[in-house]
């Protein structure tokens, strides 16, 4: 059996180098993926809620009123 060529070589002892590099550039992109969407989603839950609170301050000023004439 022939000896593996230096390219050959050269991968197998690379592979578990990159396959790391890999896993930990994954890692931080799905982490700053998370980053993002949670980001995103606070802001537009917080602009929804906003929207609700100013909502129901509108009611509860229509009930005093309301009230106050009856």
């Amino acid at each position: 059996m022939e000896n593996p060529d230096l390219k050959t070589r050269l991968k197998a002892m690379a592979q578990p180098w990159i396959e790391t590099a890999d896993a930990k550039f994954q890692e931080q992109v799905e982490r700053h993926i998370t980053t993002t969407v949670e980001a995103s989603v606070k802001a537009m839950m917080d602009d929804r809620l906003a929207v609700l609170e100013r909502a129901i301050a509108d009611l509860e000023r229509r009930l005093r009123e309301l009230e106050e004439k009856a």
